[in-house]
């Protein structure tokens, strides 16, 4: 299966009032709040020739991104209900959505009473080519125009629907980094001005019939161009929408975030834009004219000028563009007072790193309580960014404080195996250094070194410091390490267990048959819903592994004990070897009286009650159960 992304699920409609129906994920109140309102009709609208239309918002402080498609809910007995189905994204994964058709029809209107449909996540696919919906070029042209034009608020009238650039506007909202989509508002049809919070919508479509209420209302809006008014439009338009269907965009992004992630927004998106594809196009630019026109382009442009030239000196800008300019350089530098120091600190930082590196030991030393000036302390963090794991130990002396401070700046530090071998209490330190979120690749490669290194059982700080997105990880470096012994495994057990959905999804694949039987017995099927949530073919080939390959009667007891939620707290029906075994080889202990009252409370609460002089009747009980879930109670009565 190639690489997808997933999407929650959301759908609003008229229940006493509008609100949510259904859902697949719980929600922050002030998101679900901002949702209930924005998933509403957007103004005033009697529902006469309503056609469906689409919203997009972030929430979660931007780090999600909601896409919403309303259709009128005309067999509503009261006027102006409607129904809304809004797809909920990780706002970093709606560009990796690669067939953007599967995006757009996988919003689905309601079609009966049952909400079902929309309790699970959906998958998109996220690798290979990009594939486009069917769009027409100009129209695709007016879509980046009238959204990347400018970072005002945008009107666009719409003559005939609000799907008439539904293919168009997805493909640009698709391309949007990150960063600006983390904002972006949009409504594709409007029939009032539409609010995010106490801001403006930033796009939105408006009927013809309400083309006058922004203007007239609000002096911060701008109403665009009709399409059918323009008929060439600016050079880096017909640039930007090559790089969208070349998927290439990339290098856009690139070539802002080279500056600083704070120049990502939509006030200075067209301007980098336009500085781009002149720089990548058929005439080539000098690099002053390129400075000129960031003086042009920008209020502040001195400091966009000056990391310039400090990119140009670490042979770092891109594109690649201006080679052998030093000359031109040194004009610009003259000419516009900038000054980059980054040439001889390069040199010396590299000198430092591969020749001497146990000599920054007493820089460090002054460095951590701040007595080093100002430029050699912009050097020493310059360094640490650039040092590897292996050069941890020479550098700091393994002083616990220096540790501290260096893997604060740079968390590859962390894969040091000399920190691992160090005492808990020190250990422990260095895991409060970790004050964000690690990657996971580098939290895996971490794992994988704790569990071959460590001998000190940090498993609960790992734990409490990553929290659960450790737990997916902790399969993947369980299963890539080598030679981890029973002991170490065990250290993680606690760990493992904290998400049991996840522990029998991946326990098959863990080392150590021992171990996996162990960690099977110690999960608590017992949860409300927890044995449905796990899918028959699972529950089978469980079975196949731990209950068929033990020999041991009494494990055997214990670990078809742990199936019964499958039998009978699941709509699943099994086949006669798997109940003959599961449940038949408790019924013969009941049946022979050997069962302890505590193994007996494992599970008889699953069981149908009877009246209180059967009570004492466990193989009633279990018959019972058996009945009423339709398995042929004979299967079990064979069981010796």
């Amino acid at each position: 299966m190639g690489k997808t992304i997933y999407a929650e699920q959301t759908l609003h409609g008229y229940a006493n009032g509008h609100q949510l129906l259904a859902s697949s994920c719980a929600l922050e109140l002030p998101d679900r709040k901002r949702m209930d309102e924005l998933s509403d009709l957007s103004g005033r609208h009697s529902g006469e020739g309503f056609v469906n239309y689409y919203t997009g918002y972030p929430i979660e402080n931007g780090n999600k991104y909601v896409i919403s498609k309303t259709w009128y809910a005309s067999e509503m007995i009261r006027p102006g209900c409607v129904w809304t189905h809004s797809l909920i994204f990780n706002t970093k994964d709606l560009g990796q959505i690669s067939d953007l058709s599967r995006l757009i029809s996988s919003f689905q209107r309601p079609v009966s009473s049952s909400f079902q449909d929309y309790l699970c996540r959906i998958l998109l696919p996220a690798e290979g080519v990009k594939l486009f919906p069917s769009f027409d070029f100009q129209r695709l042209q007016y879509a980046i125009f009238t959204i990347c034009a400018s970072a005002t608020s945008k009107c666009v009238i719409a003559n005939s629907n609000s799907t008439c650039f539904e293919s168009e506007l997805f493909m640009v909202l698709c391309s949007l980094p990150q960063e600006i989509l983390s904002t972006f508002t949009f409504c594709t049809m409007s029939y009032d001005v539409r609010k995010y919070g106490d801001s403006l919508f930033q796009y939105q479509i408006i009927p013809n019939a309400v083309r006058n209420i922004p203007t007239r209302n609000y002096s911060n809006i701008m109403v665009c161009e009709e399409f059918s008014s323009i008929e060439k439009y600016p050079y880096w338009i017909q640039c930007y929408m090559q790089a969208l269907l070349q998927d290439t965009l990339q290098d856009l992004y690139c070539f802002i975030r080279q500056y600083g992630t704070e120049y990502m927004t939509f006030t200075c998106y067209n301007h980098f834009a336009r500085l781009y594809f002149a720089l990548i196009g058929e005439m080539e630019i000098s690099l002053t004219e390129y400075i000129e026109s960031i003086s042009m382009l920008f209020k502040s442009s001195q400091p966009l000028s000056q990391k310039t030239m400090e990119l140009l000196l670490d042979n770092t800008f891109f594109p690649e563009v201006f080679i052998n300019q030093e000359y031109q350089l040194l004009e610009i530098i003259e000419m516009k007072h900038l000054w980059p120091q980054k040439d001889w600190i390069k040199k010396l930082k590299c000198k430092i790193i591969h020749n001497t590196p146990e000599k920054l030991y007493p820089y460090m030393q002054r460095y951590i309580v701040g007595s080093l000036p100002v430029q050699i302390c912009e050097l020493v963090e310059d360094i640490i960014h650039e040092l590897s794991p292996n050069h941890l130990r020479v550098v700091s002396h393994m002083d616990s404080n220096i540790c501290f401070v260096l893997i604060r700046k740079n968390y590859n530090m962390l894969l040091c195996p000399d920190i691992w071998k160090q005492p808990r209490d020190f250990q422990q330190e260095i895991l409060c250094a970790i004050g964000r979120t690690l990657e996971p690749e580098l939290i895996k490669k971490l794992l994988v070194l704790i569990l071959q290194t460590d001998v000190e059982n940090i498993a609960e700080d790992m734990y409490r410091v990553l929290g659960n997105p450790l737990l997916p990880l902790l399969y993947d470096a369980i299963c890539f390490a080598r030679l981890i012994g029973e002991d170490q495994l065990r250290n993680w057990t606690p760990i493992l267990l904290k998400d049991p959905n996840l522990l029998l999804d991946r326990i098959l694949s863990l080392p150590e048959s021992n171990w996996r039987q162990e960690l099977f017995l110690q999960i608590d099927m017992n949860g409300e819903g927890f044995a449905q949530c796990v899918k028959k073919e699972r529950w089978i080939s469980l079975y196949q592994e731990f209950f068929k390959k033990e020999t041991s009667i009494c494990r055997q007891v214990d670990i078809a004990i742990q199936f019964f939620p499958a039998v009978f707290c699941t709509t699943y029906h099994f086949d006669d070897d798997f109940v003959r075994d599961v449940v038949g080889t408790v019924y013969r202990e009941a049946k022979n009286n050997t069962m302890n009252s505590g193994v007996w409370s494992r599970f008889q609460h699953i069981l149908p009650q009877v009246e209180d002089y059967q009570a004492w009747d466990r193989c009633l009980r279990i018959r019972r159960a058996l009945d009423e879930k339709g398995y042929i109670v004979a299967l079990i009565e064979s069981v010796t």
